[in-house]
């Protein structure tokens, strides 16, 4: 069905629509599946990030449940069974492996929306042959009169 890829620099707004997304498709009756990885120590140890944690962003009213943090060859195999009533995401999908690029066009050409939010460069040069809308999300510079290039924090975001 579709194949929509979010990229930008952290906090531009990925995980956002990615939540926004999926309580649409969630509040129209379909069914949705969010994947996180499974093989980042620093993501999974966050005490959220759990099957049927929440998966929350900047935006403290916003939170979705996790269906499932597992590594690549559970996602591939989970993903060969699904139907084409599904809609999956995939949130900070650069820890995923190279590997679950062909889950995803495979489910795309199967009628399964898929939606990916920060794919690794490699993830991105693997999609290049395959239909996908690609949509680059932007923050402000802090000097309010540019596109930001790179990310300054003041907190620890790894271990919020």
């Amino acid at each position: 069905m579709s194949l929509l890829v979010y990229t930008g620099l952290p906090a531009s707004g990925k995980t956002k629509a990615i939540i926004t997304a999926l309580e649409e498709r969630k509040q129209q009756g379909e069914k949705v599946l969010l994947f996180i990885s499974a093989e980042h120590e620093e993501l999974t140890n966050r005490p959220n990030v759990r099957d049927k944690g929440l998966m929350g962003c900047r935006d403290q009213a916003k939170s979705f449940p996790i269906d499932h943090v597992v590594d690549t060859k559970t996602a591939v195999h989970l993903m060969a069974d699904l139907t084409e009533d599904y809609t999956v995401a995939f949130d900070e999908a650069q820890y995923f492996q190279p590997s679950i690029v062909g889950s995803w066009q495979s489910a795309s050409e199967r009628g399964i929306d898929v939606i990916v939010g920060t794919p690794s460069q490699v993830q991105l040069d693997l999609l290049e042959s395959t239909p996908h809308e690609r949509v680059e999300l932007t923050v402000k510079c802090s000097c309010g009169k540019a596109t930001a290039v790179h990310p300054v924090y003041e907190d620890d975001l790894v271990y919020p």
